[in-house]
């Protein structure tokens, strides 16, 4: 039952110890929100499968998220509200980093045509290496491992183990425009004392980042869950005062099983501390 556990962090220590091969690539302008994707939530714990950084920095964010799912036909719906604080910290050798997600209280109503209730409960954590992993031409790469913390009390009688390994791509032809390309393949494992459940969730992105002034960006971005939903995206960020960084976001799960109308998320921290 600790295995997967076991698994994520044996993946975490690995792939932050490979920073001493020392790859290298594009270097990363020193600015807030440079190389981030359009970070919205989906349905994964802990954010899995949302797409990582790019670049290394040392910052912290406090986000806010919230998912509505209306389904008049079936006459059913589901609001989900949470809250996380979202930390990285640069790692003096190779341009690594390690990352940390602490989730807070995740509150979700749930209405059907014979009852209504609310459910409030501490989501999953999450514990991260990136390192460099080279560069081909003007393209940079960095990979991931991530592993989820045992902080989770959304099942009574159950426990959720999972890991992330993952890789993100980044092109960077101009300061005001780039493209980021992200691959990831979260596994969880739910563990109860008469069965276990397996599930496999990969994730394939692509975010075009905009930069016209110091103070403003936007990004536009989508990612594809086989089977489960195609998920386009967009973010505003504002850069008012130093690392100061302000990004609000919505995602529109579309064409599969995910029936979620739409997902955003609000995220203020700082940005290389």
């Amino acid at each position: 039952m600790r295995r997967p556990l076991l698994a994520g962090a044996l993946a975490v220590a690995c792939i932050v110890h490979a920073s001493s091969a020392r790859a290298t690539g594009p270097r990363c302008a020193d600015r807030p929100g440079e190389g981030t994707s359009v970070r919205v939530p989906i349905q994964g714990p802990a954010d899995f499968g949302v797409p990582q950084d790019a670049c290394a920095r040392t910052a912290v964010h406090l986000e806010g998220r919230a998912a509505l799912l209306v389904a008049t036909e079936d006459f059913y719906g589901s609001v989900l509200l949470g809250a996380a604080l979202r930390g990285t910290a640069a790692l003096p050798w190779a341009d690594s980093w390690v990352s940390l997600y602490v989730t807070g209280l995740e509150a979700r109503y749930v209405a059907n045509a014979t009852l209504d209730a609310w459910k409030t409960s501490v989501g999953a954590g999450a514990v991260g290496g990136h390192v460099p992993l080279g560069a081909l031409g003007p393209v940079a790469f960095v990979g991931h491992a991530r592993a989820l913390l045992p902080s989770e009390r959304s099942f009574a009688n159950a426990r959720r183990y999972g890991v992330e390994p993952g890789i993100t791509s980044r092109w960077a032809p101009t300061e005001w425009f780039q493209i980021l390309g992200s691959l990831a393949s979260p596994s969880t494992w739910t563990v109860n004392p008469g069965r276990s459940l397996y599930r496999w969730d990969p994730t394939l992105g692509v975010d075009v980042l905009f930069r016209p002034y110091r103070w403003l960006g936007a990004s536009y971005g989508a990612s594809l869950r086989p089977l489960e939903s195609v998920d386009p995206r967009v973010q505003v960020r504002f850069y008012p005062y130093r690392g100061l960084t302000i990004a609000l976001g919505a995602a529109f799960p579309m064409l599969g099983r995910d029936r979620t109308d739409a997902s955003g998320a609000l995220s203020v921290g700082w940005d290389g501390l």
